[in-house]
This record gives structure tokens, C-alpha cells and sequence, in this order.
């Protein structure tokens, strides 16, 4: 079973990195020079493509000119293969000359390959107002999960802590997939203490893809942050639920129903939102990422295939769930059709 699993990742791979690294790219060449190269040359380069992608997922690499191959070549070719079918079809339909498609497809990629990477650097602040009669004072929570840093900057992370100054808010919930590389420096995240407010924070899928996973998740609790590994803390009229991204599925669901407190206003955090039907009737609020909305579309559909909530508010028995987009990037550095994003809650009394 082991060996299938592992052939058919291999052959996954290697489809894919002819779909997003080769394929485009050798359409758009095509259109402008009219001929067609062999086949033996496009297994090549599709060998090629695979290897660096399966080095670079198998050793952690941390050599950039890969991680760009990889990473950003993933954006664009992923962005480029639409765009490059769509032309092959207007090839076929209009009597424009093919090399015109050609320069009029690269110039469409290129535009929306500079847009998706500007896209990255704004945030928005999503405003959610919640009552309950089970608080008699206000609170203000910021929730934001996907931050990978590692992916992304030092700087990029200032940038969240300077929106999430302004909001001031009484707790900070941080969801998963904080930090997705380990060439991010964990001295890095001292900038965290410049926050006034409690942290807490549970972990995601990729905090357990480092290699130091054990010492990581060590240190991060001496960065004013209180790690919730499938229990719970009070926060005054709150009970704050976290469930680790590497439980089992029904393991998830039977911590959150032995950590409910009824007469408290229940906020669980998990990483995926894959389990919110089975909790939903017990959990006044859950919290979740993951998904990044798909980060860049038309991805979003593909996601929808996995995740049956990818993003936004559902309301289901006596609870909300709230799928966040994420607050940073994984992978390519770009976001089209989606967008950073920091959720402040209100909550009051009913």
C-alpha cells in the first residue's frame, strides 16, 4: 500500500509539473513561432521540472534559485495555463494571427503575474459583531491563521502587527500555519511581544512539516504565546478551545465535546474546517483557515473539491463558523481573486 501511495504522489507530481511548468509555456511558444516541439523534448523537460520539485519538497532545500523555480513558477504556470488553453481556443475560432494571440496572452499573463504579487501586500480588516447571552461585558478578538512565515518576510509580519495595534483587542487568536519554513528565524517573533493582549495560538498542518517541529513548538511558548494543545483556557466570560492540526479526526471532536463549558461562551480554534458538522451544535464560535480561499483562482474550485467550507461565515445548529482567507501567502507570493485577511470580532451581550 505504501508503494502505491508513493507511485501515485510521484506520477501526481509529474503530471502537474507538465501542466503548470511545461505545458503554458510551450503553448505560448507555439503561438508566436508556429512549430511544435517533440515529444522526447517535452518528456525532458517535464522530467526535469518533476525532479526539482520533488527535491525541493523531500529535502526542505532552502537554496533560492529552487524555491522560486518551485514556488513562483507554481503561481505563474498555474495563472498561465487558463489563460494559455483560452488562447489555443481563440486560435482555433478567430482569424487573428496566431503570433498576435501569442504576444497578446503573454501580455494578459504578465499583467495579472504583477498583480497577483502586489495583491499580497494589503491586508483586510473583516469586522464581525457577535452577540451572546452568555456575556455581560464586550470583547474584541483578532483571529488570523496562514501567516507562513518563512514564505513570507519578517516584514510581512510587522505589517500584521501594525494593523493589529490599531485594533487594540482584548485577546489575539492565532489559527495554524504560522511559520511554514525553517528559515525563519524564531528570534524573529519577538516582535509579538510589542502586542498587549493574551496570545494563544494552535498549531497547523505546516508546523509539523519542519524538521524541528518539537523544538519549534518550544520555543514559540517563550514568545508571550500560550500554545492550546487539544485543551482549553478561560479567558473570563470565554472558554477558548484549541485542537492541534496533527489529531485525528475523531480524536478532534471528542477533545472539543469534553472541553465545552456550557455556561460559557464557547470559541474553538482548529487549523481545517473539516469537522464542523460533527461540532457545531456544542460550539458557540469556531475559527478556522486552512483553505486561503483558494489563494489564486481559479484554484478556488479545486479547493471547493476538498474543503465542503472554503471560506466565509456558516451558520449551522447553534453555532458560526468563520473559514478565514489567511493573513499571508503559501507558496508563490500572490493572491488573485482572494486577499490577506485579519478578523476582528465584536462581541457583546445580547
Amino acid at each position: 500500500m505504501e508503494v502505491i501511495k508513493r507511485c501515485g504522489f510521484y506520477a501526481t507530481i509529474f503530471c502537474a509539473s507538465f501542466l503548470i511548468y511545461v505545458y503554458p509555456f510551450e503553448v505560448v511558444r507555439y503561438l508566436i513561432q508556429g512549430d511544435a516541439k517533440s515529444a522526447i523534448y517535452l518528456l525532458i523537460l517535464t522530467i526535469i521540472s518533476t525532479l526539482l520539485v520533488i527535491y525541493y519538497l523531500r529535502s526542505s532545500s532552502t537554496f533560492l534559485p529552487i524555491k522560486l523555480f518551485v514556488y513562483e513558477g507554481m503561481g505563474l504556470g498555474f495563472i498561465s495555463f487558463w489563460i494559455v488553453s483560452f488562447a489555443l481556443l481563440m486560435n482555433n475560432w478567430l482569424s487573428f494571427p496566431s503570433e498576435f494571440i501569442g504576444y497578446a496572452t503573454i501580455s494578459i499573463i504578465f499583467l495579472l503575474f504583477i498583480f497577483s504579487h502586489f495583491s499580497t501586500k494589503f491586508f483586510k480588516i473583516k469586522e464581525i459583531k457577535l452577540t451572546s447571552n452568555k456575556v455581560k461585558n464586550n470583547y474584541c478578538i483578532v483571529f488570523i491563521s496562514d501567516v507562513h512565515l518563512g514564505s513570507n518576510s519578517q516584514r510581512h509580519l510587522r505589517r500584521i502587527i501594525a494593523k493589529i495595534h490599531k485594533i487594540n483587542p482584548d485577546i489575539v487568536l492565532i489559527g495554524g500555519d504560522l511559520i511554514d519554513s525553517s528559515t525563519f528565524q524564531i528570534s524573529q517573533l519577538d516582535i509579538l511581544r510589542e502586542l498587549s493582549a493574551k496570545i494563544y495560538f494552535v498549531t497547523g498542518n505546516h508546523e509539523y512539516y519542519l524538521k524541528n517541529a518539537r523544538e519549534l513548538l518550544y520555543e514559540l511558548k517563550e514568545h508571550e504565546m500560550e500554545i492550546l494543545d487539544n485543551e482549553n483556557v478561560d479567558f473570563k466570560e470565554l472558554n477558548i478551545i484549541g485542537i492541534s492540526d496533527n489529531t485525528l479526526h475523531d480524536e478532534k471532536i471528542s477533545y472539543i465535546n469534553n472541553l465545552i463549558e456550557n455556561k460559557k461562551f464557547n470559541i474553538c480554534m482548529v487549523h481545517q474546517p473539516s469537522i464542523w458538522d460533527d461540532v457545531s451544535e456544542n460550539i458557540d464560535v469556531m475559527l478556522s483557515g486552512h483553505t486561503h480561499k483558494g489563494q489564486i483562482f481559479p484554484f478556488n474550485f479545486l479547493v471547493k473539491l476538498k474543503f465542503k467550507y472554503i471560506y466565509g461565515e456558516y451558520k449551522l445548529k447553534n453555532g458560526t463558523l468563520f473559514v478565514s482567507s489567511g493573513a499571508g501567502t503559501w507558496g508563490p507570493r500572490m493572491r488573485l481573486g482572494s486577499f490577506n485577511e485579519i478578523l476582528k470580532i465584536n462581541l457583546s451581550k445580547h
